[in-house]
């Protein structure tokens, strides 16, 4: 328990940005002895440890290792958001990658930062753009960033050999990649294998893709209206070539998000706008596949 315990206060602590005199600060004890709980020399008592629990915003049981169950964890801590949305504005790369590790270590799933701090980070930095407060250049790089930082999660997922798998791109003319990464490094942590192809894809390729591939769901990704009726044709002649064989064609994306329910059809497939709810459906339907086989 004691090791759990050193690897947790310090990964914690990481996470929220803070050294060791700050957290001493926060508790008020002195910066030596919060070193020496980190570096398992010292073992804090009930009552610390319930005070180091509740500064770093998890519960007691997770910090001494009784559970590795994340719902034992607070919600996202804001102040982990807010340090983590200045480093990336900021342009600094490797303080929002110790923040993201910190995260890792101390638990939270793939999904949850992917979720919370990477989206919500972009959602952010994407409306201050807009108002004009943030430089084009700036946005970009938060952008790139946030794929650099999606890179280094991606290497911690399994990538066994799944099938049946997904194929994912985006139809025509579409380029935004970001939203599509996302949802298929989720599929993945769910144990779905997925084959990402990512833009300007031609059909012909696509259609290569399916018949060597033979996945059991394609996925596409729309941000734009404009690029719902290339998803259409793409869904035509996956149809027409494929007939009963074809793969159920899914979309996804932004822009459902601005739609009323009633407009949510598409004559390209099912639509879905959470990934874990799309991940929860093709289990199940990946599953009764192969209780009928």
């Amino acid at each position: 328990m004691d090791n759990e315990l050193k690897n947790r206060l310090r990964a914690l602590r990481k996470l929220m940005g803070l050294t060791q005199k700050d957290a001493a600060d926060r508790l008020e004890l002195g910066q030596t002895t919060v070193a020496n709980y980190e570096n398992g020399t010292r073992v804090p008592d009930l009552k610390t440890i319930s005070a180091l629990a509740d500064l770093y915003g998890v519960t007691v049981d997770y910090l001494l290792g009784r559970s590795v169950d994340t719902e034992e964890m607070t919600s996202p801590s804001e102040e982990i958001f807010l340090s983590y949305l200045s480093s990336i504005k900021e342009g600094d790369k490797s303080a929002a990658l110790e923040i993201i590790s910190g995260l890792r270590a101390s638990g939270t799933p793939i999904g949850s930062i992917l979720h919370d701090y990477i989206e919500r980070a972009l959602i952010e930095t994407g409306i201050e753009w807009e108002k004009g407060k943030l430089d084009v250049w700036r946005e970009h790089l938060v952008s790139a960033i946030s794929l650099d930082i999606m890179s280094f999660l991606r290497k911690e997922l399994r990538y066994e050999k799944k099938q049946p798998g997904v194929l994912a791109f985006t139809p025509g003319a579409e380029s935004h990649l970001i939203g599509l990464r996302m949802v298929s490094d989720i599929l993945e942590e769910s144990g779905i294998h997925v084959d990402f192809l990512g833009s300007s894809m031609p059909t012909s390729s696509i259609l290569d893709a399916i018949r060597e591939r033979q996945p059991s769901a394609v996925l596409m990704s729309v941000t734009m209206s404009s690029h719902l009726d290339s998803a259409e044709i793409i869904a035509g002649s996956i149809r027409e070539t494929f007939g009963d064989s074809s793969p159920e064609i899914i979309l996804g994306g932004s822009i459902f998000r601005k739609m009323e329910k009633s407009e949510m059809k598409s004559a390209a497939g099912r639509i879905f706008m959470s990934p874990e709810e799309l991940a929860l459906y093709l289990t199940k339907r990946f599953k009764a596949d192969g209780e009928e086989d």
